[in-house]
């Protein structure tokens, strides 16, 4: 088989152009965008994937909170604010003016990634680089000084405790009440998650922070996305092709016309057919894949 270059790929330029315009970048200039489209596909991924993260794709999700965080006394005092905004995640109603007013404000700091090749000069620890939300229990621009920092996954948020901004305070270097009270938090939560023992790196704000400074989640959703593009772009005839064995596995139909584009909405990487207005989600790319594979002798990009 013929050696595929996917960055030379006018479907993968395509997609490379969409995700640097929509990265709130600095300085906002042409030489900061021509570097962003310099890197490979899999970096500008993880760096949109990176800034995507901070915030919250509305959709219902269960809520949970283990019972020493019900029994704090700060979550007893603010039982009505919590209450409101479970309800709200609950009926998948938009809860990132909960989050800090950083999701509004922060951009992805080019001169820095330029020199460091990491994520450390754009990081806030008190958002979610490391996985963890923290919420205010009023949204913005009513802003309290209670926070609730949980996990937050496609169909469920699970709130590890609750905290006062004291936790944000020189975060090397306290031990306070506030701090240890943090710590014990985690310490729950991972043994409530790894029952048998595990690892959990990170520190406030938390979460498993990989060596460039972003979340391991953000690593992982770059690795599938390039991994699916990879394959269809080399390996299962292109996006073209790939799309009309979609339209016949999934819709017995074959377009006369079709114009296929990868796009990346909000973490999830989809196909969207321009000619005929049809999205085919990341599951369904996947799932397809699986199938159009060869069993053996198959080369993995």
């Amino acid at each position: 088989m013929m050696a595929v270059d996917i960055e030379n790929l006018s479907s993968v330029k395509k997609l490379k152009k969409a995700l640097v315009k929509e990265i709130p970048f600095v300085p906002n200039n042409s030489d900061s965008k021509n570097f962003l489209l310099g890197l490979e596909l899999g970096q500008l991924i993880h760096i949109h994937d990176s800034w995507k993260q901070r915030m919250i794709l509305p959709q219902p999700r269960r809520v949970h909170a283990a019972g020493y965080v019900r029994n704090d006394l700060l979550y007893i005092e603010n039982k009505e604010l919590i209450r409101h905004l479970r309800k709200q995640i609950e009926a998948g109603e938009d809860v990132n003016l909960y989050l800090s007013d950083a999701i509004r404000k922060a951009s992805f700091k080019v001169e820095n990634f330029r020199n460091t090749g990491t994520f450390n000069g754009s990081r806030d620890r008190m958002l979610v680089c490391e996985g963890f939300y923290h919420f205010h229990l009023a949204a913005y621009p009513q802003r309290t000084d209670e926070i609730l920092i949980g996990i937050v996954r496609d169909d469920f948020v699970d709130f590890l405790g609750i905290f006062t901004h004291e936790i944000f305070k020189d975060i090397n270097q306290s031990n306070s009440e506030m701090h240890n009270k943090y710590e014990k938090s985690i310490n729950e939560y991972v043994q409530r998650k790894f029952p048998e023992g595990g690892v959990f790196i990170g520190g406030v704000g938390g979460g498993l922070q990989n060596m460039a400074g972003s979340s391991t989640s953000s690593s992982f959703n770059q690795i599938d996305k390039i991994r699916s593009i990879t394959w269809i772009e080399v390996y299962c005839g292109g996006i073209e092709a790939f799309t009309r064995k979609l339209y016949c596995d999934l819709h017995s139909r074959n377009p006369q016309k079709v114009n296929p584009e990868w796009v990346i909405e909000h973490r999830s990487l989809i196909i969207y057919d321009r000619a005929n207005k049809v999205k085919f989600d990341s599951n369904e790319l996947r799932r397809k894949i699986r199938v159009t594979l060869p069993i053996s002798g198959s080369h993995t990009p």
